[in-house]
Formats: structure tokens, sequence, C-alpha cells
């Protein structure tokens, strides 16, 4: 997941809240009418509700190993959000914070990660792709990566994996 946001509306609001239209961000009460009504509207329409997109609240249950990307200099989603993702992931997970912006064409290097994650948990075979021997972007120890907190570790197998709970 490259940028992912942990809840639409929390997204929204922080976003109304630092934007600066004018010099002034959108008050409080304003931002929550204006998503009210794109509630009701998004309902009538899709059958979907606003407050459904909240991954957050759902990637408890998942046990499928996931790689969650922020870029560096990403103004859209802030990296709160993907951290809230990584830790409440149920199954194995990796956090790496990339070079870019929110919707930049990501780095040769990362996908090259990208494509050896795939690779080993999607069960790949191929002598040709090779789990990768460290995170490429890390150039401090790449045994452990700490992300605002957030510990990962590499196993045996030189993959980056979540700590043991």
């Amino acid at each position: 997941l490259d940028g992912p946001y942990s809840d639409i509306r929390a997204l929204a609001t922080e976003l109304a809240a630092t934007r600066l239209v004018g010099g002034f961000s959108t008050p409080w009460l304003v931002t929550q009418g204006v998503l009210s009504l794109l509630e009701r509207t998004v309902a009538a329409k899709t059958g979907v509700a606003l407050s459904d997109l909240a991954p957050a609240a759902h990637v408890g249950g998942c046990d499928a190993p996931a790689l969650f990307l922020h870029a560096e200099d990403d103004a859209l989603v802030g990296l709160a959000h993907v951290e809230a993702l990584v830790r409440d992931y149920g199954g194995p997970r990796v956090l790496a914070v990339v070079e870019g912006t929110h919707s930049s064409p990501r780095a040769k290097r990362t996908l090259d990660f990208v494509g050896k994650f795939l690779a080993r948990y999607l069960g790949c075979a191929g002598a040709a792709i090779a789990a990768p021997e460290r995170v490429p972007w890390v150039a401090a120890d790449h045994r452990l990566t700490r992300v605002s907190g957030l510990a990962y570790a590499l196993d045996g197998d030189a993959a980056a994996v979540p700590p043991a709970a």
C-alpha cells in the first residue's frame, strides 16, 4: 500500500485544517458540515458511507503479508495514518519510508524492493528474484529500522518483518 490513509474523515479534517485559503484554514464546523453533506450525497448515490472508509478499523483482521510505503515528502497523507495501519495490522508487515511525494513516481530501488517483497510472499518461482539483502534506502544498520517508535527487524532470510509481539 503506497501512501494509505487510516480514516477518510480524519484525513479530510486534517487537510481542511492545514490547507490555507486566503491565508485562513477552514473552520472545523464548516468542515464537519461539508463532510456531512458529502456523506449523505455519496451514500445516496453509491450506498457507501464515508465512515466505512476507515481502513484502520479493519486491518486487525488481516493476516496476509503487507508492505506499507510512505513518501517522506508526502504533504497529502501524514505518516501518522500509515503508522496507525501498521500498528494495528494483524499480519506480517513492513513499513518503508521512501523518497518522493504522495504522487511522485517511485525510485527504481523502491520498485525493486517492492518486487522482491511480492516475489517472496507470493511464492514466485525463479532464481532471478532473490529476497532483498537489505532495505536499500536505509543507510544505517539495515537489520533494525525504527520509524517513530515502530521497530522492524530482518529475519534470517533477509526479508523485513515486524518483531515478535
